[in-house]
């Protein structure tokens, strides 16, 4: 068959000419003819799929045109649900990982905060230091999040208070930083 035959016409043929030559006969054996084995020109990809294969199910139950549809598109959705199949899997991941990461860098600032209050800061550096809550506080207001992580932006809000609590009693110099 040609290569550049339609796919459904080079079925019509393929099944025509099983059913004609496919039954034993005087030349040939049952199943012996058609075959593959020493073609002098190119065999299609349709005949090679017909010949492992045979023919599909799909043009016995459908009307010809649309058992060829399905045919064709099962072909290539098989492809499309290797690829799609996983990348839905992780589609969840980066959706969490995209709503957090608007976090991480608020965190960063109040760790760097702790630090320096534990390393028992000068009280000229103390007054930069009380405003870098408030600071960190305004950039968390703009943050926007779906519904789903309002919880994690409420529970970032009370990590700045306690900032801000371990702040002042560490300008008080009343005990230790993490007291209430």
């Amino acid at each position: 068959m040609q290569k550049d035959m339609h796919p459904a016409l080079a079925y019509l043929f393929l099944k025509a000419s099983f059913e004609f030559h496919g039954n034993t006969g005087w030349v040939q054996k049952t199943g012996e003819l058609p075959s593959l084995n020493k073609q002098d020109f190119p065999i299609s990809e349709q005949a090679q799929r017909f010949h492992k294969a045979g023919g599909s199910l799909l043009y016995d139950y459908l009307p010809f045109w649309a058992a060829t549809f399905v045919d064709r598109t099962i072909l290539l959705l098989i492809p499309l649900g290797v690829v799609i199949i996983p990348l839905v899997g992780i589609l969840p991941w980066i959706y969490t990982w995209r709503d957090r990461s608007r976090y991480y860098r608020q965190y960063r600032e109040l760790r760097d905060i702790e630090k320096k209050i534990t390393e028992r800061m000068q009280p000229e550096n103390m007054k930069d230091l009380q405003a870098r809550p408030d600071r960190t506080e305004e950039a968390v207001n703009r943050i926007r999040v779906s519904i789903a992580f309002y919880d994690e932006l409420f529970i970032l809000k009370e990590h700045i208070h306690m900032v801000r609590r371990q702040l002042s009693n560490s300008e008080k110099g009343t005990g230790t930083p993490y007291e209430p």
